[in-house]
């Protein structure tokens, strides 16, 4: 078969239509996909690499979310008064949102909400990893978390 047009008589580009035609009458999207696959993606002759793909991490993701689900909410449980302070805090210091007093109020705010957390974010991390360890909260766990809460109720009584 002769590729040049010019040597071959005009007979390629004839042939060339047929092979569109058919296959735009077996694949109606043909033209408008041209050469791809059935998501539209270009088509490769080469198979994907299993070496280089990217890490599946989908079998760890359920555990790890339901586990930072409840780490959440002993942390919220656990902070509930730091935690509307902060949001009072913010919401006072809203009114001087893009003043430089925003700044000041904002980082003061998240200061003392760091420093007044530290058990609470503690026990969330054990939550956290007793979770991923054993898919429960173990006993020292939860110990910890009552003798945080107790002393949170006794600070506050001696006040």
């Amino acid at each position: 078969m002769c590729i040049d047009p010019a040597l071959s008589g005009g007979h390629l580009d004839k042939f060339i239509f047929q092979i569109i035609l058919k296959s735009y009458v077996a694949f109606p999207n043909f033209l408008e996909y041209g050469f791809s696959n059935s998501r539209g993606a270009a088509m490769s002759y080469y198979s994907s690499n299993p070496h280089y793909a990217a890490a599946d991490f989908s079998e760890d993701t359920g555990p790890r979310e339901r586990a930072e689900a409840v780490a959440s909410e002993w942390f919220n449980d656990l902070a509930a008064p730091q935690i509307a302070r902060h949001h009072h805090r913010m919401t006072v210091a809203r009114a001087y949102k893009g003043a430089p007093r925003w700044d000041r109020e904002k980082a003061a705010a998240d200061r003392e909400f760091a420093e007044t957390t530290v058990d609470a974010s503690r026990i969330a991390q054990m939550v956290l990893a007793d979770m991923m360890a054993f898919g429960e909260v173990t006993e020292a766990t939860s110990y910890a978390f009552d003798e945080a809460k107790v002393s949170h109720v006794m600070q506050q009584a001696a006040e």
